[in-house]
């Protein structure tokens, strides 16, 4: 019988890190030894026999290479049996996550951004704000939007959700697991965040970060990782006022207006319209909006359209709304 003196976790951890940065080729051979024990180490003789190289489809020379480095036991051997097993799972399975981690990067130059030619064709007006985002976009400049609820920064947040790789958030709720995780789980090219003046300070701090290098730094197992993400981003706040200088000192700020009644009714016209509503059916739709429920949001439109397909559908649609509508 045959076993290397196991090493310190912390130096399975080491070793496996440093072998997967060297020979990153290795990264799905390592991963057929830990699915196999995983899969076979409750089983009774696994301790004392481990697994040959036909079973894991591994070469011998590459197992008695990670037996030599002590990233592998050798539990037993004879002249028919090699037998192999993890010095430490754990430790081992961890090296693997955090490789994936420290491997998130995203290049700017990898993919250019495809916009659409219509993208900003439900905002009426805004000519020069339409073109301020679409060179913003590609330059990664943040913007700002500041106004009251249900002004054009609405409608320009909706438009920027047809990007490719966009990703919506509310300030107020980033994600249960925080903005860290959020990004690291989606990596989105484009970052839609809603309410930012609602923003944690944790999330806050991530996103500053985000904005000014690209880096989010992340700590897994006692190291520290920095993953790059090339993230344009777009938000929305209705007031200043809770927000930090230093998070003002990343975005460029853009003022917005509460629309007046003859603006909300054009715009959401002219927005159900290339939704394929008819014209007379999408004024009656935006003044209901606007005079019975009150509503200076063109998304509440946007779904009562769905909701109701004649006037009559609108009016029966609109009564529930009101008799239901939460305080």
């Amino acid at each position: 019988m045959q076993e290397s003196d196991s090493l310190e976790a912390s130096d399975v951890f080491d070793k496996t890190v440093e072998l997967l940065r060297k020979t990153p080729q290795l990264e799905p051979v390592l991963r057929r030894i830990l699915e196999y024990e995983e899969q076979h180490c409750h089983d009774k003789y696994y301790d004392d026999l481990g697994f040959e190289w036909r079973d894991v489809r591994v070469e011998p020379a590459v197992l008695k290479k990670l037996f030599l480095m002590g990233v592998l036991l050798n539990p037993y051997k004879s002249r028919s049996h090699t037998g192999y097993r993890l010095a430490d799972r754990d430790s081992f399975k961890k090296a693997l996550e955090y490789v994936e981690v420290e491997k998130a990067e995203v290049s700017a130059g990898e993919k250019p951004f495809e916009v659409p030619g219509d993208i900003f064709d439900d905002v009426v007006g805004y000519e020069d704000v339409k073109a301020l985002f679409l060179k913003g976009i590609g330059e990664r400049v943040h913007f700002l939007m500041v106004g009251p609820p249900a002004s054009a920064k609405s409608l320009f947040l909706l438009c920027l959700e047809r990007l490719l790789g966009s990703k919506y958030v509310i300030g107020s709720r980033a994600s249960k697991a925080g903005l860290t995780d959020y990004l690291i789980n989606y990596r989105p090219r484009v970052l839609l965040v809603d309410e930012l003046d609602k923003m944690r300070g944790e999330d806050m701090a991530v996103l500053l970060s985000l904005c000014e290098t690209g880096r989010l730094p992340i700590t897994l197992y006692g190291k520290t990782v920095d993953v790059t993400l090339e993230t344009v981003v777009f938000a929305c706040a209705n007031t200043l006022k809770r927000i930090p200088p230093e998070a003002l000192s990343r975005f460029q700020p853009l003022h917005f207006s509460e629309y007046t009644r003859t603006e909300f009714i054009n715009v959401v016209e002219h927005v159900l319209k290339r939704r394929g509503v008819e014209e007379e059916l999408a004024l009656y739709i935006a003044k209901a909006t606007w005079d019975i429920l009150e509503s200076k949001d063109p998304r509440e439109a946007i779904r009562l359209s769905k909701l109701a397909k004649t006037k009559a559908d609108v009016d029966e649609v609109v009564k529930v709304l009101q008799k239901r509508r939460t305080v």
